[in-house]
């Protein structure tokens, strides 16, 4: 006889699958010190459980006071979005232990911020997927859309616990870390409950995800383990000769030391003083010494050039080729002011100043 195969388990399945690339994506942002994959594997199981526990205990609690209609707008609003982002944000303070001696750099709180809300979406899922085959479809759309919705919405809240557990801080701006994540979550829920056009829904995780970027780029600028590209070379082991790219500035293709870290791969030429790596490595070379996530393509591929990044002023790139050269002094310096400008710009905003207010005060 054939083994019957639930209908929704294949979901269950995938809902999980993309629970594990999703914490392998989170790895990618934490540039310095990648955290463990288990302990971000217990804080996703544990966080999810206790988040699910917390929510349909004030779910409860809401009840008893006789409110039941949470698909209405208002319920939406002042209800399932805060019960939801404050079960998250409690987790994660229940979940701190796990993680207490790994959490060391900021881009750490929103790792963790992030694992917690995988977990509870993905238990979420469960709910939905398990008690009728007519649920497919929402687990479908849920899988695929409020998976990440709920971890970028949560995200912020992840800096604001760096800065008040290490930073010790008040909790002024975890306070408003968690209004933003019910504002999101509130227009997420709004739109689909009420059928809005997708435009709404992708307009708002654009600029989510264009704030997961933003977010991102000060939490690894603002990191205790950032090293200069400069100092990096200076302070790296003799490197190996390994075979040569080709010198864009004398065509020399000799063997020449290479280094390497993570996906970057770049070479001192022995006949110049330029340095060669391949279009792609320079992108990382941004991300790594330049904490530069977002629009990084624009400034190895822009046209017309920008006068001020000195890759493409001194026409150090080949496109053709898909090879580039740089001076290490001056690509330094640019590196290092894009990540001045990365800090300055976020911590000028209004509302980041006035709520980062030290507990001493």
């Amino acid at each position: 006889m054939p083994m019957h195969i639930p209908p929704t388990l294949p979901l269950i399945v995938i809902s999980f699958l993309l629970g594990y690339l999703l914490l392998r994506f989170f790895q990618r942002y934490d540039l310095y010190e990648k955290e463990p994959l288990p302990v971000m594997g217990a804080v996703t199981l544990f966080g999810g459980l206790a988040s699910i526990g917390i929510a349909l205990a004030l779910y409860r609690l809401v009840k008893l006071f006789g409110f039941v209609d949470f698909t209405s707008d208002a319920g939406l609003i002042f209800f399932v979005a805060p019960i939801e982002e404050m079960a998250k944000l409690t987790a994660l303070f229940i979940t701190y232990p796990i993680f207490k001696k790994e959490m060391n750099e900021p881009t750490d709180g929103v790792v963790y911020m992030s694992s917690v809300t995988l977990g509870f979406s993905l238990i979420e899922n469960l709910f939905y997927a398990l008690p009728a085959p007519e649920t497919r479809m929402l687990i479908v759309l849920r899988v695929f859309t409020s998976t990440p919705a709920h971890i970028l919405f949560s995200m912020f809240m992840g800096l604001g616990f760096y800065l008040t557990r290490k930073k010790r801080l008040s909790y002024r701006f975890l306070l408003l870390t968690y209004l933003y994540a019910i504002v999101a979550h509130a227009l997420y829920n709004l739109s689909l409950f009420n059928g809005w056009p997708i435009f709404y829904v992708l307009v708002l995780f654009y600029l989510s995800f264009r704030a997961f970027n933003w977010l991102l780029e000060y939490t690894t600028a603002k990191s205790p383990f950032h090293i200069s590209l400069k100092n990096y070379v200076r302070n790296a082991l003799p490197p190996p000769l390994e075979k040569g790219l080709e010198c864009l500035n004398c065509g020399d293709r000799s063997p020449k030391p290479t280094y390497r870290i993570g996906k970057i791969m770049f070479q001192k030429c022995v006949h110049c003083p330029y340095f060669i790596t391949p279009l792609p490595s320079l992108a990382q070379i941004f991300h790594h010494f330049g904490s530069k996530f977002h629009n990084v393509s624009a400034m190895v591929y822009a046209s017309p050039p920008s006068l001020e990044n000195p890759l493409i002023q001194h026409h150090w790139i080949s496109t053709q080729k898909k090879l580039a050269i740089f001076d290490l002094e001056a690509l330094d310096a640019y590196l290092e002011a894009i990540q001045r400008q990365i800090i300055q710009r976020f911590e000028s905003k209004s509302w980041f100043r006035k709520n980062i207010v030290s507990s001493e005060q």
